[in-house]
């Protein structure tokens, strides 16, 4: 590595990596539920730069705190409450979306297996092999079968808009 000598290019570029590292913590924090704060100084000015989760006073201070044995206050206490709250909230949706995922993937992997065997579905090797009666009861089937899905839709997005 080398200083770039161009002090609007290393503003640039500082900026960027800045940028990316504060996004990174981001990421960090959400998946792991870790507490993190990072502090950065601009090469040119010397400025400082703080990113922090849940804020960067909490994680100062947490360090501050430290040194004097003093246990966290009532803030920290709710900060960190609803930060695990948060947390277990988002863990559980991702749990729930990944076995809807798996359940979808597995049963789309049987409907082309039962594809691939004789296009066999629910039973049915053809449907002209059908009398008359039996494709009045799969007219009512399929129509049953229609208006549940769009019942289903409409409480979908209506609970999740």
């Amino acid at each position: 590595m080398k200083k770039i000598e161009n002090k609007e290019c290393r503003h640039g570029t500082f900026s960027k990596r800045r940028d990316s590292i504060f996004r990174e913590a981001s990421e960090l924090s959400t998946l792991t539920g870790a507490k993190v704060g990072i502090i950065m100084f601009s090469p040119d000015d010397e400025k400082a730069y703080a990113f922090g989760h849940p804020n960067i006073n909490t994680i100062t201070d947490r360090f501050v705190l430290a040194e004097k044995n003093q246990p966290p206050t009532e803030t920290e206490k709710l900060i960190q409450a609803r930060g695990n709250a948060t947390m277990e909230k988002q863990n559980l949706e991702r749990g729930k979306k990944e076995e809807l995922k798996e359940t979808e993937i597995k049963r789309g992997e049987e409907l082309s297996e039962k594809m691939k065997d004789g296009g066999q579905w629910f039973g049915l090797t053809s449907i002209d092999k059908l009398n008359f009666e039996q494709l009045v009861q799969l007219k009512e089937s399929y129509s049953r079968f229609k208006q549940n899905l769009e019942t289903e839709m409409e409480r979908r997005s209506s609970v999740n808009p």
